[in-house]
C-alpha cells in the first residue's frame, strides 16, 4: 500500500465512535474468543457494550495507534494499548450471573484474567500491553497491521518501555509479531480451560500465546 494512501496518528478518547466502528464490523465478527458469544445470542454491538470500559481505557492512555484513508477519512486499522501492571487483568465477580449479559461478562472477565495473567513481567520496568489489532476487511493483507506495530514498538522504546507484551490467538497476528522481533513467551491450550468456558469444539484455533518484545539492552535469560 501506498503510503499516500493511508495516514497513521495517535488515537485519543474523540476517536471512541469510529473504533467503535471497526471492531464491532471488523474485529469481534473474527475474534475467536468473541464469536463464543454466538451461543448466548450475543452480536457485536453487544460484545462492544462490554468492552466499551477497556477501549476507554485504551484511548485515554495516549498509546493507540490508527490507521485513516486519506481519501475517504475512515479508520482503517487500530493497535489499542495500555500500561500493563498487576491490576490490569479483570477480576471476575463473585455476584450471581442473572442476565446473558452478566454471564457473558463474567466468562470474558475469567479467561482475560487468565490470558493476562500468565504475562511475565519484569519486575522493574514499564510494560505496554496490547490488547487489540484490527484492520478493516478491505484493507487485508496490505501492511498496515505491520507499519502500526513498528510505530508501536518505536513510540514503546522512546517512552522507556522496557517490554511489549500482548496475548495471539490467531496464526497472522503472530506471524505480523515474529516479524516486528517478538517471541512467543508462554503457549496455552484453551483445552485446560474450566469446563464450559469456552466451546473449543466450535474454535479452529485451540490456543493462545503471549508474546513479547524486550526493548531493554540485556536479554532475559528466557529469551535466549
Amino acid at each position: 500500500m501506498s503510503s499516500t494512501e493511508v495516514e497513521y496518528m495517535v488515537l485519543s478518547l474523540e476517536h471512541l465512535d469510529e473504533v467503535s466502528d471497526l471492531l464491532v464490523n471488523h474485529f469481534y465478527t473474527r475474534d475467536i474468543i468473541s464469536l463464543q458469544t454466538s451461543g448466548l445470542r450475543f452480536s457485536p454491538e453487544n460484545r462492544l457494550t462490554l468492552d466499551l470500559p477497556h477501549i476507554r481505557k485504551c484511548l485515554a492512555s495516549g498509546l493507540s495507534l490508527g490507521a485513516r484513508e486519506k481519501s475517504t477519512q475512515r479508520l482503517v486499522g487500530v493497535i489499542l494499548n495500555l500500561i500493563f501492571t498487576a491490576d490490569s487483568p479483570p477480576k471476575p465477580t463473585l455476584k450471581n450471573n442473572n442476565t446473558e449479559a452478566e454471564m457473558m461478562e463474567s466468562r470474558f472477565c475469567k479467561i482475560a484474567a487468565i490470558m493476562t495473567n500468565k504475562i511475565d513481567c519484569p519486575e522493574d520496568g514499564r510494560v505496554l500491553y496490547s490488547s487489540r489489532a484490527c484492520a478493516h476487511s478491505d484493507f487485508g493483507r496490505r501492511g498496515i497491521l505491520m507499519k502500526l506495530g513498528e510505530m508501536l514498538v518505536t513510540i514503546a522504546s522512546i517512552q522507556g518501555f522496557q517490554m511489549i507484551t500482548t496475548v495471539v490467538t490467531n496464526p497472522f497476528a503472530e506471524e505480523v509479531l515474529l516479524r516486528l522481533g517478538c517471541k512467543v513467551q508462554t503457549t496455552f491450550d484453551f483445552h485446560t480451560l474450566e469446563e464450559g468456558l469456552l466451546d473449543v469444539s466450535r474454535m479452529d484455533q485451540k490456543q493462545f500465546k503471549i508474546m513479547t518484545k524486550y526493548l531493554s539492552p540485556t536479554t532475559p535469560k528466557s529469551q535466549l
